[in-house]
C-alpha cells in the first residue's frame, strides 16, 4: 500500500478519534468537573486535527453553519487562511476555517450550550481576547481573529462576497490576502514551515490574479510591496521558462 493510500485509510480514524476526544472534553466542561483535564484533552484533539487533516478541506456544512451563527450574533467577518487561498490561489488542504471578525461575539451567547447547539457548535470554551476558537459538533473547528490593526480592518471592509463551498460568504480580496500573508511571513517568531507556506500562498495568488500594485503599496508600504511584486514576477518568469 502506498503512503497516500495508507494516509487516506487513516484519516477517517483520525477524525473519529479527534471528534470523540472533543465530545468527552466538552461533556466534562459542561459538568464543571476536571476542567483542567478537559482543556488538555481538547487541545490534544485539536493537535490531532492539525497534524493529520492538513491535506483535506473542511466540510461545506461547517462554513454554512458558521455563516448562520455569525449572522445571528451580528458579527461581520471575512474568510482568510487556507480557504481564502483556495479561492484566490491554489487549492490546498487546511484543517480549519479562519476568519477575521470586526469584534468577538458576546460570551453570554457563545458560552450558552443551547444557543450554540442550534448552529451545530459546542459552547466556546476559552478566548484570548483577540482569538476565539469554536468547535463544531461534527465538522471541525473555526478560529475567529479580531481585526485589531488597520490592515486587518481594511481587509474586512473591502471583502467581497464569493461562492465558497456552496455558501455566499465575504472573502478578503487577493491584495488584502497577500498583504496579510506578507505581514505574517515577516514575523521573526513565525515558524519556518509556516513562513514557507506563506510564500507559496503569495506566489499562487499572484500567478492567478492581476494584483493591483497601488493597493499593495497602500496596504504594505512601497518597500515591502515591491518585494512581493518581485517575488511574484520571479515565479512568473520561471513558469514561462
Amino acid at each position: 500500500m502506498s503512503k497516500k493510500e495508507d494516509r487516506a485509510e487513516y484519516l477517517p480514524s483520525a477524525r473519529k478519534i479527534a471528534s470523540d476526544m472533543k465530545s468527552i472534553a466538552y461533556d466534562l466542561l459542561e459538568s464543571e468537573q476536571f476542567v483542567k483535564s478537559a482543556e488538555r484533552l481538547l487541545e490534544a484533539s485539536r493537535e490531532i486535527t492539525s497534524r493529520t487533516l492538513t491535506e483535506s478541506v473542511p466540510d461545506a456544512g461547517l462554513l454554512f453553519d458558521l455563516k448562520n451563527l455569525l449572522d445571528a450574533l451580528g458579527v461581520s467577518f471575512a474568510l482568510i487562511g487556507g480557504i481564502a487561498v483556495g479561492v484566490h490561489g491554489q487549492l490546498r488542504g487546511t484543517d480549519d476555517i479562519d476568519a477575521l471578525v470586526d469584534h468577538l461575539p458576546d460570551p453570554a451567547s457563545t458560552k450558552d450550550p443551547r444557543f450554540m447547539e442550534t448552529f451545530g457548535f459546542y459552547r466556546a470554551s476559552s478566548s484570548t481576547g483577540t482569538v476565539l476558537t469554536i468547535d463544531h459538533r461534527r465538522l471541525g473547528q473555526v478560529e475567529l481573529l479580531v481585526a485589531s490593526d488597520p490592515l486587518q480592518r481594511t481587509a474586512i471592509a473591502t471583502a467581497q462576497e464569493e461562492t465558497v463551498m456552496r455558501s455566499r460568504v465575504p472573502v478578503v480580496t487577493p491584495e488584502a490576502l497577500v498583504a496579510l500573508k506578507s505581514v505574517a511571513m515577516s514575523s521573526s517568531s513565525r515558524d519556518p514551515a509556516k513562513r514557507d507556506k506563506d510564500a507559496s500562498d503569495i506566489v499562487s495568488i499572484g500567478l492567478r490574479n492581476d494584483l493591483c500594485q497601488e493597493e499593495l503599496f497602500a496596504l504594505l508600504g512601497e518597500e515591502r510591496a515591491q518585494e512581493i511584486v518581485g517575488m511574484i514576477a520571479t515565479a512568473q518568469t520561471a513558469r514561462r521558462g
